[in-house]
């Protein structure tokens, strides 16, 4: 039987699945990473606005954008966490090498900075 899968009798195989699940939750971390950043500047500014226009007791023309940027800003952290989930998940079920079980990979210094987020 010829499968695509990784075969515990061929650590190359292993090895280059657990190089691609790497790179997969660095390249998933970087996006998260950027997105979030972006999204912060984006609210402290609707943030801000928000507080000027109570401020200068401005009408619901200029306060309903700000109102929609926050449901967009609510929305769009949601999309960033379930991001963050498909990344922890791609670290738990990365390929582990043959000599090592998979509670051996899930501990060690690595293991808890990929719990830190990163």
């Amino acid at each position: 039987m010829n499968d695509a899968s990784p075969s515990a009798d061929d650590p190359s195989a292993t090895q280059n699945a657990g190089d691609r699940d790497a790179a997969l939750r660095e390249a998933l971390s970087e996006v998260y990473h950027d997105l979030n950043n972006a999204l912060a500047v984006v609210a402290g500014n609707a943030q801000l606005l928000a507080e000027l226009a109570r401020a200068d007791d401005l009408d619901a023309a200029f306060t309903d954008p700000l109102d929609d940027i926050q449901t967009a800003y609510d929305d769009m952290s949601e999309a960033l966490e379930r991001l963050d989930d498909l990344r922890r998940e791609a670290g738990q079920n990365a390929a582990v090498p043959p000599n090592r079980s998979s509670s051996d990979s899930a501990s060690g210094p690595s293991a808890s900075r990929e719990e830190e987020g990163g």
